[in-house]
């Protein structure tokens, strides 16, 4: 929450320092609320002052009092117009990578137009997660899981056109941005009345112009419809990404940064 003493409940007006401070103010509470916790999911946009202050914040004292895994699912903003806003968030994420386990990079505006921003990434959070939670996965396997590697980029699209075609032609075109040329391993999640074998083999034959040479072959996971709310929900993840996202950002082009997420 924002303190009244600090901004007067009315936000940080695009102050990291005081998204920082805001934490500080609650740390008390926000401890509290984490006592028990074996797993602290950071679901944020790096789009102003709060966020870019308080997100790294939270991961660092919480992790720092109770030693939980950590991991942070962000959007990144792309609107690449701005150099103001990409220097706040690339110094946002530079403070995130080294107060988190596993760091995923996400969509911001540039997400589907019929799934709201906050849903996007609590579904995509959710899907990534999705292999661990129906099953009886221990904590310290899925540690072992993510340890191969420390940053993705996740992919989320809605489809709300049930037919299959839609879905296929949304899969292969659409949806598969990922920056391929980066990635060592590609895992792409889906509801399982998406894809026929046909479909998936194509979008794999599609896709393999961009792979990396190294990339390992692309693993398929499948999951019930119910996470969707009445659209297909696709998610892929590819991981293994040598730099870190946010020297990436820096070395590219603002003009690029949008097709790179």
């Amino acid at each position: 929450s924002i303190s009244n003493e600090l901004t007067g409940g009315k936000g940080t007006n695009g102050d990291p320092v005081k998204g920082r401070l805001c934490v500080k103010d609650n740390l008390k509470k926000i401890t509290e609320e984490c006592n028990d916790v074996d797993v602290l999911i950071i679901v944020t946009s790096l789009n102003g002052g709060t966020s870019c202050g308080a997100s790294p914040a939270i991961s660092e004292f919480v992790r720092a009092a109770t030693n939980c895994f950590t991991i942070a699912v962000v959007a990144f903003p792309s609107c690449t117009k701005n150099i103001l806003q990409m220097n706040k968030a690339i110094k946002a994420l530079e403070n995130l990578e080294k107060n988190v386990d596993f760091i995923v990079l996400s969509h911001d505006i540039k997400a589907h137009k019929n799934l709201p921003q906050n849903q996007l990434l609590e579904k995509g959070a959710l899907c990534f997660l999705s292999p661990f939670l129906e099953t009886s996965t221990s904590l310290e396997k899925m540690k072992a899981h993510l340890a191969k590697d420390r940053f993705g980029v996740l992919g989320v699209g809605a489809i709300t056109n049930p037919s299959k075609l839609a879905c296929k032609k949304n899969l292969s075109k659409n949806l598969m941005t990922v920056p391929t040329r980066y990635a060592e391993r590609v895992i792409i999640t889906c509801s399982k009345k998406d894809c026929s074998q046909k479909d998936i083999e194509g979008i794999r034959k599609s896709m393999s112009k961009d792979l990396n040479p190294r990339t390992q072959k692309i693993k398929w996971r499948f999951f019930d419809n119910e996470y969707s709310d009445k659209r297909t929900l696709v998610t892929y993840l590819a991981t293994a990404i040598k730099r870190k996202p946010s020297i990436v950002m820096k070395q590219m082009k603002r003009s690029s940064v949008c097709s790179f997420i």
